[in-house]
């Protein structure tokens, strides 16, 4: 199950990498390769270039708008994902580490937050895009 959710993930993330390339060509953005698959190799070449204090959100628009510095977006195949049935936050390990890490930004003067399916995503990025997204 892990493996198909990850595969639905990585085709939302690709359909919103695809918007952003037509709908703002100037905008410079950056998603992570975490979720790529790699040799053993790779993998321990790569992480040794990351932090270990914080999960790095999927995906960057390097784009001040609205008082923020940027955009981090942690995408979700859907809210479920992220949120159980009553609204709460999951409290799995990895969704709160991926929170922290969100929080974290925000301190710094970055949107960051979780991108719930497709469709949400965008409407949260032209929103941003647009400086509706006020501090």
């Amino acid at each position: 199950m892990r493996r198909r959710n990850r595969k639905q993930e990585e085709r939302v993330h690709t359909r919103i990498c695809n918007y952003l390339r037509v709908k703002y060509p100037y905008v410079f953005f950056h998603s992570d390769s975490s979720g790529v698959k790699l040799t053993m190799g790779q993998a321990v070449a790569l992480k040794a270039l990351r932090t270990n204090s914080f999960k790095i959100p999927d995906l960057f628009i390097a784009e001040p708008n609205g008082g923020y510095h940027g955009l981090y977006i942690e995408i979700k195949k859907d809210r479920s994902e992220a949120y159980t049935k009553t609204h709460k936050l999951r409290q799995t390990e990895h969704i709160q580490a991926q929170w922290k890490s969100l929080q974290y930004l925000k301190g710094k003067g970055y949107y960051a937050t979780f991108g719930l399916g497709y469709d949400s995503t965008i409407k949260l990025i032209d929103a941003y895009m647009a400086g509706e997204l006020k501090h």
